[in-house]
């Protein structure tokens, strides 16, 4: 499939739930364009995909509602560099079209897509902090800085609102982490964009790692950390020269770095080869976690400052609790992951214990509105949280109505639901369910069409 001796023999279905992790929303979309056209995916592995989406199906409605908080780290796409300063893009020879290609005799940062994006760069903060979002400096442009620390590698060009913007940011008490001097604006002007920030001379230089160190510059109510060497590059090295010892080493001197500025993350897990990340929605915290290495390992996924206290949590990929661990204001629990496999958990703040179903009026003509409440009760009253329940109805001949069921959100204990029945609906008694396969829950209610 992706013949590339540097990542697995196909596109794993781990890459899905570490997709998830990174807060991509339309999956669909993804799969179709890059999946197959771009990457090639044969039959068996399509039908993986399949296998794995389908375990996870019923919780889409969830899913849908989860949005991953915007990182504390912004790393920075410099889409002016790629405009004023291309990278020249190299392919093998005789290739048909685009793909995945490994280029025997280039280093691993030159290989395509990496030539073209910070990727090597990224994966280094990402694996040191996890807390952490690239965003393209058009985008950072238009948006409000609501981030701790914005980093920027590899560049001579930004944009000059770039600069403007960084330079307030840097002001008004952010961090600026550079490996670089992007000197040049889009018009190609030199500026003082690093000589301004940098004026106050270094109060401190730190050893991140052997051969790189770091020098600390306050400006305003900030600071900013300019790298003596690539960190591109630097992370290449490491990976390339295949000494297990140096990336980590990289990896840990950056994160004591970062937190020495007062960055932490807001969630963090034990092994590099793992991705996971929360998504957040009013009573829910939807955690996918992928293994990406190359073989079965086990992890401790611990979050912190959740909008509320988890009292239950389970995989719904497997449909197992999973033992939550407290200490002040984190909750941690393990993951145990085959090689390139992934799962998605949940956590509640509430366990639903008993559901309840009410049709009103039970009395219902055919092509008429059908109303019913769904209730989900925990120990002390509603159950609090964001659950899903699946819904049936069902004719007096036993045949379910799949647009009249399907699954249903339940906000704080209780959902009411408004179905239209069909015009040409069986007369008699209809039976109207609703079951929770995870907590183990169902309640069912007649009503009549008459």
């Amino acid at each position: 499939d992706a013949p590339n001796k540097r990542l697995p023999a196909y596109w794993s279905v781990g890459q899905f739930y570490a997709l998830l992790a990174e807060g991509a929303t339309r999956m669909d979309t993804f799969y179709i364009s890059f999946g197959v056209e771009v990457f090639g995916i044969s039959e068996p592995r399509a039908r993986e995909f399949g296998d794995e989406i389908r375990k996870v199906r019923p919780f889409f409605p969830l899913l849908a509602q989860t949005r991953r908080p915007d990182g504390r780290i912004a790393f920075i796409n410099p889409w002016c560099e790629w405009v004023m300063n291309p990278a020249p893009h190299r392919l093998p020879p005789n290739h048909e079209g685009y793909g995945y290609y490994r280029q025997y005799g280039a280093p691993f940062d030159g290989q395509w897509p990496h030539e073209n994006r910070r990727m090597l760069a990224y994966e280094l903060f990402h694996r040191a902090m996890r807390d952490v979002d690239q965003v393209d400096e058009q985008l950072f442009c238009e948006q409000n800085i609501h981030r701790d620390v914005v980093v920027v590698t590899d560049c001579r060009f930004l944009m000059q609102r770039t600069m403007d913007r960084l330079t307030a940011f840097v002001e008004r008490g952010g961090v600026l982490v550079l490996d670089c001097q992007p000197s040049r604006n889009e018009s190609g002007e030199e500026t003082q964009f690093v000589a301004h920030l940098t004026a106050a001379g270094a109060d401190e230089a730190v050893a991140v790692a052997p051969g790189m160190c770091c020098r600390r510059y306050r400006h305003g109510e900030g600071a900013v950390l300019q790298f003596s060497c690539s960190l591109q590059e630097a992370y290449g090295d490491a990976l390339e020269s295949g000494r297990r010892g140096l990336t980590p080493r990289l990896e840990q001197g950056l994160a004591k770095l970062l937190r020495r500025t007062g960055a932490a993350p807001r969630w963090r897990v034990s092994r590099g080869d793992f991705d996971a990340a929360p998504r957040l929605a009013p009573g829910v915290c939807l955690v996918p976690v992928a293994n990406l290495g190359d073989g079965p390992a086990t992890a401790t996924v611990t979050l912190t400052e959740l909008p509320f206290v988890p009292a239950v949590a389970a995989d719904l990929t497997d449909g197992a609790f999973l033992e939550l661990r407290r200490a002040d204001a984190e909750v941690s629990f393990e993951v145990s992951l085959d090689r390139y496999r992934g799962s998605l958990m949940a956590l509640w703040p509430d366990h639903p214990q008993h559901c309840d179903v009410q049709v009103d009026p039970v009395l219902v003509a055919a092509g008429q509105p059908l109303r019913a409440r769904i209730a989900l009760s925990g120990s002390d009253g509603p159950a609090r949280g964001c659950f899903v329940v699946e819904l049936s109805v069902t004719d007096p001949a036993g045949f379910a109505h799949k647009p009249l069921g399907g699954p249903i959100v339940v906000r704080d204990g209780v959902v009411a639901i408004d179905r239209v029945l069909p015009i040409n609906a069986l007369l008699g008694t209809w039976t109207i369910v609703v079951s929770d396969a995870l907590f183990g829950l169902q309640a069912s209610a007649g009503f009549e069409v008459a």
